[in-house]
């Protein structure tokens, strides 16, 4: 049975990534929902998740705060020895979108950096003994964070950089991850409609996500991808880095 490590997973895209994995997806599929906080943190939609698996799934929830290195380290030695996991790294933060270039300020890229780089690389580095041959190491990108794109203007400018070292964090891990025989995978979800995406967005969350999981299972079947980062639309055709 495999097992899904999901980051950020008590609303929006993490949200719907846990809902397909228990309910539409090929299955069954143990899948563990990481939140930042077991306190402070509305779990009802995922304890709901927990209570109505239709595939045969089973849904735990964790406490796994991605912008803290303790954290990372306490939800990884909580794991069994014996499991074999793949990782949706897709927690994330788009706090300043008014901020461009020309006002970004240090403690918001620090910020950002923290949580959509260093979150992503702790992370890898906490599983390692529990990433092993087969196994996906998923990063949820952006368009923004492409070169090769050019999405540039209205503001964005901290979100953009910070997912564009997400993708070069990514090219490493997976030439590092290649003797496990680990797949890294990079992905831009498109403009889905979520708190993060805003009120124009133009994807439905279940489009966006099944998707994904469709080149998840690609990768996954294909041992090509071992030792070579690859980046991703949510439909499956290739970004520019």
């Amino acid at each position: 049975m495999p097992t899904y490590i999901i980051t950020g997973a008590n609303r929006g895209l993490g949200l719907e990534f846990a809902r397909q994995l228990t309910t539409t997806a090929p299955g069954p599929n143990t899948v563990l929902a990481c939140v930042r906080s077991l306190q402070k943190t509305d779990l009802s939609a995922l304890n709901q998740l927990s209570r109505h698996s239709s595939n045969n799934s089973t849904l735990t929830i964790h406490e796994c705060d991605t912008s803290s290195i303790p954290s990372i380290h306490a939800f990884a030695a909580s794991l069994p020895d014996d499991t074999k996991v793949d990782l949706l790294n897709n927690a994330g933060i788009n706090s300043v979108p008014e901020q461009d270039s020309l006002n970004l300020t240090g403690d918001e890229l620090q910020r950002h950096i923290a949580t959509n780089v260093l979150g992503p690389a702790e992370m890898v580095k906490a599983l390692l003994p529990w990433l092993s041959a087969g196994s996906v190491v998923f990063n949820m990108s952006s368009g923004m964070g492409s070169l090769g794109r050019r999405i540039v203007g209205d503001g964005k400018a901290v979100y953009a950089i910070s997912k564009a070292a997400l993708n070069m964090l990514s090219v490493h891990q997976a030439k590092d991850l290649e003797a496990k025989g680990v797949k890294v995978i990079v992905m831009d979800p498109g403009w889905v409609k979520t708190d993060m995406g805003g009120p124009r967005a133009v994807l439905e969350q279940e489009y966006s996500i099944g998707s994904m999981l469709k080149v998840v299972e690609q990768v996954k079947a294909d041992d090509a991808y071992v030792g070579k980062a690859k980046f991703f639309q949510y439909d499956g055709k290739e970004v520019l880095w």
